[in-house]
């Protein structure tokens, strides 16, 4: 399926052997749909909810890269560094500093967008805190309840063409991609494009 993974032509990697040894790590520890659910014992990704952090953090307590994925980028719970760095081995957790993704103070790595499997793709987007900052007029939304819906009631008919306005982080534009010869995602949020 040609370009359905949301980071494949991000601005965030200057470095393509680096999106790509990072899409391999996530790939490698199991960090789609099918493994997060597995791993955390849920009906599906978006019923991941902060109110049961405690039961979320005893679920992925034991020391693995699934576990430190679904902990920073799903839970968005800092992480120690030397485990973060054993996740992403061999890529340095610079790399993923410098394309936006992470921030690291100290010993601890936390993360700077969400970032979750969703129909074989790996969307990412802006976290919830990013609405109470000044930074909040050009919020990229992610994958929410209208996303799925709208994606559940998608016939996925071959088409020539297909449009997602509005499109956010672009999860209905990617989706679209698997059966449509052109698509494109247009938002008044230049950012979201970008």
């Amino acid at each position: 399926m040609p370009h359905t993974h949301a980071l494949a032509d991000s601005f965030l990697f200057q470095n393509k052997i680096d999106y790509q040894i990072f899409k391999q790590c996530l790939l490698d520890c199991n960090f789609t749909d099918k493994g997060v659910i597995e791993a955390l014992g849920v009906k599906d990704i978006s019923s991941i909810n902060e109110k049961d952090l405690s039961l979320l953090l005893k679920s992925t307590q034991k020391n693995t890269p699934l576990n430190t994925f679904i902990r920073l980028f799903l839970i968005e719970h800092p992480c120690e560094k030397e485990q973060v760095k054993k996740a992403l081995s061999p890529i340095e957790p610079e790399s993923l500093v410098n394309a936006g993704l992470i921030r690291v103070e100290k010993d601890r790595v936390w993360p700077a967008v969400k970032l979750i499997p969703f129909h074989g793709l790996h969307m990412v987007f802006d976290r919830q805190e990013r609405l109470d900052s000044p930074d909040r007029q050009d919020y990229v939304m992610g994958v929410g309840s209208s996303t799925i819906t709208l994606s559940n009631l998608t016939i996925r008919k071959q088409s020539g063409r297909a449009l997602d306005l509005g499109t956010g982080c672009g999860t209905l534009a990617l989706m679209a991609a698997s059966h449509s010869d052109h698509v494109t995602a247009a938002d008044l949020n230049s950012r979201a494009v970008a």
